[in-house]
């Protein structure tokens, strides 16, 4: 009780100070836990936020507890370890399975398990493939909490990938027979036979997934796609030179953006992304990762993803864990996953050196304020959310 008593006054003589020579910066990271004295761990969650000011832990709130499945709603109920989970407008919460939780009111906006798809100001866009309930696109109301069909086409989540900056225009891969072709279709359904020879995608190994052509759009009228060639080295084994092409749909012109002489065949295809600042990085079937850079047309090395907020993580983990850095600064390395971060503020879950993070101890978190690491030992953890300011 004592060293309770004595960590609650050196926080409030801390948060004391604070305002006295400072603004104090209140922060929420919003983190879902299993309730483990159910019958079965795993089939009741709660939603919970650790109350943070200026990197102390204050107190923790529950903000929603809801079961995983409920009687008469087949699959999931309120998931938040499947896919991706994240914080819009600084208070829903997007499950990874398409539930919407209200953090201000502590309520369950929405519990239907659609596909998340976009969102505009209080309108959620979501894609339904149920033969029992309907296929097609729906619209979440944030304000009024009304979800409905809209009349809009069937999605086509190949479409929409391979769709151009102004959606006038899309690419399709012919994968019918080798060599692969790239047909550009416009928004008439119009096409094109843009590339006859598109290769044959990379080569991979031991995967369920069959090799595509990799495509993304630099602006409305030109687009980079990779081209993979096998090669064999002096003890023949193969790996695969891939060329970055880039093709105008204005001129017809196809020329050469950029060659990877060795690439080690993977388990996955390669693709192009946007990282958390807006930077287009490729990464191979070998898992390189390669910032790309349009102006003069070069592949750079990117060995430490962006996260945003001045945070970083190496893409490589070591043996003994990954290197975090925040302003190009090490600020540890750790066993860890699932990074989330705020302004000033991290959090990852973590686990011993060698561990299955799957079943992380906890959560670790680190802030500019107090530059060093708070553990949590949470081992019913079930996924870090994000982080919401306080307003």
């Amino acid at each position: 009780m004592a060293d309770i008593m004595k960590t609650l006054l050196s926080i409030s003589y801390f948060l004391l100070c604070a305002n006295c020579f400072g603004q104090t910066k209140l922060q929420k990271l919003i983190v879902a836990e299993y309730r483990i004295d159910s019958p079965r761990i795993g089939n009741f969650t709660y939603l919970v936020s650790y109350n943070f000011a200026n990197g102390l832990l204050l107190s923790k709130d529950t903000i929603l507890g809801v079961p995983t499945n409920r009687k008469g709603i087949a699959g999931s109920y309120v998931r938040y370890d499947l896919g991706i989970n994240f914080i819009y407008k600084n208070r829903y919460v997007i499950s990874g399975i398409g539930n919407v939780i209200d953090i201000k009111t502590k309520s369950l906006v929405m519990e239907e398990s659609d596909d998340f798809i976009s969102a505009q100001g209080d309108t959620l866009i979501f894609h339904r493939d149920n033969i029992f309930t309907g296929t097609g696109y729906l619209m979440l109301d944030l304000k009024s909490r009304q979800y409905k069909f809209i009349n809009q086409d069937k999605l086509d989540k190949d479409k929409n990938r391979r769709s151009s900056p102004d959606k006038l225009h899309y690419l399709s891969i012919d994968q019918s027979k080798l060599p692969y072709k790239i047909w550009l279709y416009n928004s008439d359904s119009k096409k094109k036979l843009v590339v006859q020879d598109a290769g044959h995608g990379p080569n991979i190994m031991y995967s369920s997934q069959f090799p595509t052509i990799e495509t993304t759009w630099l602006n409305n009228h030109t687009f980079l796609y990779a081209v993979h060639e096998t090669k064999f080295d002096d003890e023949k084994k193969d790996y695969s030179k891939v060329t970055l092409r880039q093709y105008d749909i204005t001129t017809n012109s196809d020329q050469v953006f950029f060659v990877l002489d060795s690439v080690s065949n993977g388990k996955t295809n390669g693709r192009f992304f946007i990282d958390n600042v807006g930077q287009l990085i490729y990464r191979s079937s070998g898992w390189s990762y390669h910032l790309v850079d349009t102006v003069n047309r070069l592949l750079i090395d990117y060995p430490f993803y962006e996260l945003g907020f001045g945070f970083s993580t190496a893409n490589k983990a070591e043996q003994d864990g990954t290197v975090l850095k925040y302003n190009n600064i090490d600020i540890g390395k750790l066993w860890c996953s699932n990074e989330v971060v705020g302004e000033d503020v991290i959090a990852v879950e973590f686990g011993d050196i060698g561990s299955n993070l799957a079943y992380p101890k906890g959560f670790m978190t680190w802030s500019k304020q107090t530059n060093k690491w708070t553990i949590i030992s949470i081992p019913w953890l079930s996924n870090l959310i994000g982080w919401v300011n306080e307003e």
